[in-house]
């Protein structure tokens, strides 16, 4: 029990260590193998680095595979929200994203409108989080033309769904500002600075860089949880993450001399799976 409490205060380092090791151990086999094929030191090495990242990426999961055997996790109660969730646990997920194409677009308002098929009950309100890639200029005509698409899709996923009474289905874009560093206009501190800037959104501050909102986006929205572009939903999880969150035996306490969440929890992470 010791240790154990040893390895919990390690934090990240606990995931980084071992992953490390299993990384070094895979590549030290790789190696092995090259050298008894008999390949010259300067292909053994050059194979040696074309696998580091493969390497990392089946040391992860293979981490995340062995954890569960000696680390029992912490199971967390939480609200079943059979109905739904309430407006007090109002919810945004979020897709952060780049506007390239019309057929980028495409994909993305089917993506979001499965996610809202798997989740739909409650307040839980649909958006995606875009970006325009970088450019030699702030806006283009045809920026305009894929920002102006983009805005008709969604105005016909609420008209599908919500008759746009009260629509489920937003889209939050972000102009470009000028980066001196890398010499283009980008979007600022790329998907970091959406989520960051989100967030004084949804407190009310309107110094943003996004273009302005629908004013029918809820207030008070509670929860935001963020989707990468490639992630599905299954059934209900916003519900079930959420009812987690919102219990008062797992709601963050904030020291604010520390300036940490010293009980509960400000962010959850679903279980993750692989198709």
């Amino acid at each position: 029990m010791k240790a154990l409490r040893c390895y919990r205060g390690l934090g990240l380092l606990g995931l980084f260590i071992p992953t490390a090791i299993f990384t070094i151990l895979i590549l030290t086999i790789v190696n092995y193998c090259m050298m008894k094929a008999g390949l010259s030191a300067d292909l053994r090495t050059l194979f040696t680095l074309l696998a580091l990242f493969p390497a990392m990426d089946a040391s992860y999961s293979l981490f995340n595979a062995l954890v569960p055997w000696f680390v029992q996790p912490t199971r967390l109660i939480g609200f079943e929200y059979k109905e739904g969730l309430p407006a007090e646990a109002r919810t945004l997920v979020a897709v952060p994203t780049l506007i390239t194409s019309r057929d980028s677009i495409d994909e993305q308002i089917r993506n979001l409108e499965v996610h809202y098929l798997t989740n739909p009950r409650g307040e839980i309100y649909f958006s995606l989080v875009s970006d325009w890639t970088d450019a030699k200029q702030e806006i283009t005509p045809a920026d305009m033309e894929i920002y102006e698409y983009a805005r008709e899709e969604i105005a016909k996923l609420n008209e599908h769904y919500t008759g746009n009474d009260q629509p489920r289905f937003f889209l939050l874009h972000r102009r470009r500002l000028y980066n001196e560093k890398q010499g283009c206009w980008m979007g600022w501190e790329r998907k970091r600075g959406k989520l960051h800037e989100l967030n004084l959104l949804l407190r009310g501050d309107q110094d943003t860089s996004y273009f302005p909102a629908d004013a029918r986006l809820p207030k008070d929205i509670k929860y935001v949880m963020t989707l990468d572009a490639d992630t599905r939903l299954t059934p209900e999880s916003v519900t079930h993450l959420v009812g987690k969150l919102s219990h008062p035996l797992n709601r963050p306490v904030f020291d604010d001399k520390t300036g940490r969440v010293v009980r509960g929890y400000g962010i959850l992470q679903h279980a993750l799976r692989h198709r």
